[in-house]
């Protein structure tokens, strides 16, 4: 989400909106998150850009069991944005917390502790990350619900955002999410490490219009 009610604009879809969203997205290498709302269709995705081109995508619907991933969900995605009536929320986000957010796409969520309480594998997650200047995620969530607590982005060994589902972005340390978790019971941590050093992450990115029309990332 965006850290202000300011920073983000939502606008009802038609294809030529669509289109210059995308155009312009894309030619001024923009960091950002689009969202796609969709009533008809029961469903909400989410693209995460990084510099104007497609880094990770997230589709779901009340239709589909699981959550759709990459290129179908971003077909589905696409559908929703060219039926008009529908919502599209655009917000800018830094490179770094982009990038530490496409580990989720890229590099999947592994459990790391196993019957250990959360308040004390976390620093451990996040010693990791520091000593080996990785860029990723560290997930807290219910050990039986599985709902998302906590979530801090890690860019190259750095706590650059911890985002709270239940209040919002918390001041980026390692105090703010420990704080965090220790107001939940039952609780375990995840973590995913973006597969690839920062001057390789193009490999992993797409155009959104196709015309590749912004700088290579």
């Amino acid at each position: 989400m965006p850290k202000s009610r300011q920073e983000h604009e939502v606008a009802e879809t038609d294809s030529l909106q669509l289109k210059k969203l995308l155009l312009s997205v894309e030619a001024r290498a923009v960091s950002c998150c689009i969202r796609v709302f969709s009533d008809c269709r029961k469903s909400r995705s989410a693209l995460l850009v990084y510099r104007g081109r497609l880094i990770g995508c997230l589709y779901g619907s009340k239709d589909l069991h699981d959550q759709d991933l990459g290129k179908a969900a971003f077909a589905e995605t696409f559908d929703d944005m060219l039926m008009p009536g529908n919502f599209i929320d655009t917000y800018m986000l830094s490179d770094e917390i982009v990038l530490a957010g496409a580990s989720l796409f890229h590099g999947g969520l592994n459990t790391v502790n196993s019957g250990a309480s959360a308040s004390s594998v976390y620093p451990n997650c996040a010693r990791m990350f520091i000593k080996n200047a990785r860029t990723g995620c560290i997930v807290v969530k219910g050990r039986d619900n599985d709902k998302a607590i906590c979530t801090t982005y890690i860019y190259e060994g750095k706590i650059v955002g911890v985002y709270a589902f239940s209040t919002g972005w918390l001041t980026p340390t390692q105090t703010a999410a420990l704080d965090c978790i220790d107001n939940v019971q039952d609780t375990e941590v995840c973590m995913s490490v973006l597969p690839v050093e920062t001057d390789a992450v193009h490999s992993l990115t797409e155009s959104l219009t196709g015309l590749d029309l912004g700088p290579q990332v």
